[in-house]
């Protein structure tokens, strides 16, 4: 190895070294086997590439004249034999080779990353939708609990407005309090069978539209259009016209008398078919107002009833 002025005004040095160790080594052992020196050889193999044995033995028999043909072939440091076109291609398409391997592997690897992010994030979409769930269901129960409660409180109510309408009806009648049991026990009973009557047919009713995709449900609009009714005639119980129904007529046919059960449910209620209407032929206010909360109830509770 020996070094190499770059010019003659002082610039750096480059290392220069031989070509032996940049050589195939089996082919320059053939060559100085052959009766060429090593130095030859060598320079034979660095220019021609060591490609091949032919190659170095034509290019020492064209270059045999030349001048430096018997001085070391001295290189920069590192140098490698330059390489011919179909070498460059070959590297070229080893090198393209390599990318290409390079990002198919990069690419499995992503797909691996995206499918394991898809999982999670599929079973974090799942847990969502259980809590979501578990809320709606929660929700649920509580509205179901308050409707209930409200349910009682508004018979509690209902109840103390009968109690307190029967105390008045027994103190114009010159009954005192404390006979009021008696009175009462012996009023109630027609009630109790007629109340059974009545929520009877309203559970028909609700029973034949159950399944009823509509919205609102036939069963309930029926019921919905009883409640009308009987708050017109319990609103209003002098007034005649509230008190009799025209059966023929195409909004009631429609909502009530149409439907399974409709007439039926008047009926119970204590409207009574004549030529061809439905009339309360007398105003039992009591009856009318406990028949009303059932027909409510009915209406909030649906298939519950």
């Amino acid at each position: 190895m020996g070094k190499n002025p770059e010019d003659a005004t002082g610039g750096e040095e480059v290392m220069m070294e031989r070509v032996t160790d940049k050589v195939n080594k089996e082919l320059l052992e053939q060559l100085v086997e052959m009766g060429f020196s090593d130095i030859r050889a060598e320079r034979a193999l660095w220019t021609t590439g060591s490609k091949s044995l032919e190659e170095a033995v034509t290019w020492l028999a064209e270059h045999s004249e030349d001048k430096e043909i018997d001085e070391p072939l001295l290189v920069p440091a590192g140098a490698k034999p330059k390489l011919s076109k179909e070498e460059q291609k070959q590297l070229l398409e080893e090198r393209l080779a390599k990318i290409r391997k390079d990002k198919e592997r990069q690419q499995k690897e992503l797909e691996k990353q995206q499918e394991m992010a898809r999982i999670a994030s599929s079973k974090e979409m799942n847990e969502a939708r259980r809590l979501q769930k578990e809320q709606e269901e929660k929700i649920a129960l509580e509205k179901a609990r308050r409707e209930k409660e409200r349910e009682a409180r508004d018979r509690a109510r209902v109840k103390a407005e009968l109690e307190k309408d029967r105390m008045e009806r027994l103190a114009a009648r010159g009954i005192r309090p404390e006979q009021k049991d008696e009175v009462v026990k012996t009023a109630a009973d027609p009630y109790k069978e007629r109340k059974l009557e009545l929520s009877t047919k309203l559970r028909d009713l609700i029973a034949t539209y159950r399944n009823d995709p509509t919205s609102p449900n036939p069963g309930t609009k029926a019921l919905e259009t009883a409640c009308k009714y009987v708050e017109n005639v319990v609103n209003n119980p002098n007034e005649d016209k509230y008190r009799s129904i025209n059966i023929e007529n195409a909004a009631f046919q429609r909502l009530v008398g149409s439907k399974e059960g409709g007439l039926s449910m008047m009926k119970a209620i204590g409207f009574e078919e004549v030529d061809g209407r439905l009339s309360l032929a007398a105003v039992d206010m009591e009856w009318l107002k406990q028949a009303l909360v059932e027909v409510q109830l009915a209406v909030k509770r649906g298939p519950f009833y």
